[in-house]
């Protein structure tokens, strides 16, 4: 198998359970995307493969809305991303302070995980 399709095998599973973290997940898998040269156009027709469960059905209940990968992404994150995680992510974005010590790139690079 090539790199790619072993980089696509191993991309989690996205099912929409409460344990699973919808912003980390998105990013994983654009990054994957992104890493195996995947358009924003073929990634919105792969993303079914990396659904399942309750994920799965909700993407097939709404694919006719999803007209670019960015309405996805979108509707994706206002259907699965916790409250909870986009205000702990708010507070800690606001509270974040460079180190005295603390490299400009790591603290950029926390940052952009925010």
């Amino acid at each position: 198998a090539t790199l790619l399709s072993k980089t696509l095998e191993q991309t989690p599973k996205y099912s929409g359970k409460p344990d699973q973290n919808a912003d980390e997940w998105l990013n994983d898998l654009i990054a994957t995307c992104r890493m195996a040269d995947i358009t924003e156009a073929q990634a919105l027709k792969l993303v079914p493969v990396f659904l399942e469960g309750h994920a799965k059905q909700w993407y097939s209940d709404n694919k006719e809305t999803f007209e670019t990968w960015n309405v996805f992404k979108t509707e994706f994150i206002r259907t699965y991303s916790s409250p909870t995680t986009t205000q702990l992510a708010s507070n800690r974005l606001r509270t974040r302070l460079q180190h005295y010590d603390e490299p400009v790139i790591e603290y950029y690079t926390d940052i952009m995980k925010l």
